[in-house]
């Protein structure tokens, strides 16, 4: 860095007096000792910057911002009104040939009691009374039934332990009711059969 010094009075002017020579040479050695002191201040402070080590450039990462998924709030759920529940309505189906059988017939109230001709020998018999109320589902088969007379009976609809009726017959192709009592045989009495073939009836045998 140069600088440029102000040039010294003449002091060998005649014009000017002594003493007023003396005095501006004064004032400009002052500037001059200002100016390299500020001079020497700039240069102290350049090397101190050089001396010190270079930090490295800090390279700012993108922020990611990550989307919190929408957490869907569930609907309320409607009580379901009491008198909109329909209730189950029991259905029989169409019987198939040789394996189900579905029907009604009419009691006698005798100890020869009608015969109910099913196309099959019978694994599963329940028969229920329809002309009055307050009647249950009772069932027979050949589980429990082994020979004739077949005549111990459970109720679908009813807790009640097995019962053992005179006589009741699973033939090879029906059954046939030998009892008078009111739960298959009453006299004039309406009932509706549900039975369920134990092979079909060319392979069935007379018991």
């Amino acid at each position: 860095m140069k600088l440029k010094l102000p040039r010294l009075a003449n002091t060998n002017s005649k014009k000017q007096p002594e003493k007023k020579k003396r005095e501006l040479n004064n004032d400009l050695l002052i500037q001059i000792v200002a100016e390299l002191a500020v001079i020497r201040k700039i240069k102290e402070r350049s090397l101190r910057e050089q001396s010190k080590p270079k930090q490295a450039a800090v390279v700012k990462k993108p922020a990611i911002t990550i989307a919190k998924k929408a957490t869907a709030v569930p609907k309320a759920v409607k009580p379901v009104k009491q008198e909109s529940i329909k209730q189950p309505t029991p259905e029989i189906k169409a019987p198939v040939a040789g394996y189900s059988a579905f029907g009604s017939y009419t009691g006698n109230g005798s100890t020869d009691g009608p015969m109910v001709f099913t196309g099959f020998r019978p694994r599963y018999i329940m028969i229920k009374r329809t002309d009055t109320s307050g009647t249950s589902w009772v069932i027979f088969d050949t589980a429990r039934n082994l020979f004739n007379s077949s005549g111990k009976a459970l109720w679908a609809d009813l807790s009640d332990a097995e019962a053992t009726y005179t006589d009741f017959d699973i033939l090879s192709n029906g059954f046939k009711l030998r009892f008078t009592s009111s739960t298959g045989n009453a006299s004039g009495g309406t009932y509706v059969y549900a039975a369920f073939a134990e092979s079909p009836f060319k392979y069935s045998l007379a018991r």
